[in-house]
């Protein structure tokens, strides 16, 4: 009985005090955190209005002066880049923007962009991805909740078709394999589009092979170089018959001081690298121009139809993006 009335002493007592920390919670004041992005609209100037509008519609927040915090980390890893902010000048940052709306953007509806996404997207002049021990320069790179979109710089509003044209398609490819595939899980291609060209296992098969292609030959006899009798140019052609739309470090060697060594050489993808490739290349060529080389080259048809479907199915209309 005893203990029992101790026992109530006690939730009396914590009660009380449950009870006057609630009447006193008027009282109290705490400073409010201020916002880590300023998102609030300013009609009179146009970079503000665009950040301010493109989270009021789809909830992403437009970064165009970013620090390492806002692209180093992602949650549970650590985004290895060297990133380049955009030069701060009104105009870059316009131009940048107005590049960014009309190839990525509004390439997707205002329900897609509001449920598909990243939270943030960040602006930079330049993108190292260093992941790995890399060094490679990159037009655009995804993690989780962000993307960041290169070249944004003195040149972005004097761009060539053609460049115009290559960045849209690297942006849009990357937001397809690496956040909407690698991220969010939501698209994925069959194993029959590997298995194009990798064989039964979907790994093996064309992919990962060295070539080696070499323009003289020693000649055992002799100990000397000879014309290589079964030497040919480089052709694309050697790629697409086996499914390739690209192949990996391709390198020539042309040396006037030893012309014995000239040649080339280059490694066909494993799967990973064949489907970036190809969403890549799906992205920057037209399905006229994708239709012609299947005509030609059975794997590439195959490929192509594969993926496409498996694009469409997770919601991409490329339609806009490749006109």
């Amino acid at each position: 009985e005893t203990t029992m009335k101790k026992i109530a002493v006690l939730f009396c007592t914590a009660l009380a005090l449950l009870l006057g920390s609630c009447e006193k919670e008027e009282a109290l004041h705490v400073d409010p955190i201020g916002p880590k992005y300023n998102l609030e609209d300013d009609p009179n100037d146009p970079i503000q209005h665009f950040i301010y509008e493109t989270y009021r519609d789809f909830g992403i927040v437009v970064i165009t002066n970013p620090t390492e915090a806002d692209y180093a980390y992602n949650f549970t890893n650590k985004n290895r880049l060297n990133l380049v902010a955009p030069p701060q000048d009104p105009a870059v940052i316009q131009a940048g923007l107005a590049f960014i709306k009309k190839n990525f953007l509004d390439l997707y509806s205002a329900e897609f962009k509001k449920q598909n996404m990243p939270f943030t997207l960040v602006m930079a002049k330049s993108i190292v991805n260093e992941s790995h021990g890399g060094s490679a320069a990159v037009d655009a790179y995804a993690s989780t909740g962000m993307i960041a979109i290169s070249h944004i710089d003195e040149n972005i509003g004097s761009l060539s078709d053609e460049q115009a044209k290559a960045y849209k398609a690297a942006i849009n490819a990357c937001f397809w394999s690496s956040y909407m595939g690698a991220v969010r899980n939501m698209f994925s291609v069959p194993e029959e589009f590997y298995q194009v060209s990798g064989g039964e296992s979907g790994s093996e098969g064309d992919y990962g092979k060295y070539i080696s292609v070499q323009k003289y030959v020693l000649n055992w006899d002799t100990f000397e170089y000879e014309p290589n009798p079964d030497y040919k140019d480089p052709d694309p052609a050697d790629w697409y018959k086996l499914g390739f739309v690209n192949v990996v470090d391709f390198t020539m060697t042309e040396d006037p001081d030893y012309p014995y060594y000239d040649g080339y050489y280059y490694t066909t993808p494993n799967a990973t690298e064949d489907l970036s490739l190809w969403t890549n290349f799906i992205f920057a060529t037209s399905s006229s121009e994708i239709a012609t080389m299947g005509q030609t080259y059975e794997r590439i048809q195959q490929k192509y139809e594969i993926l496409k479907k498996a694009l469409e199915d997770a919601g991409c209309d490329l339609s806009l993006i490749t006109q």
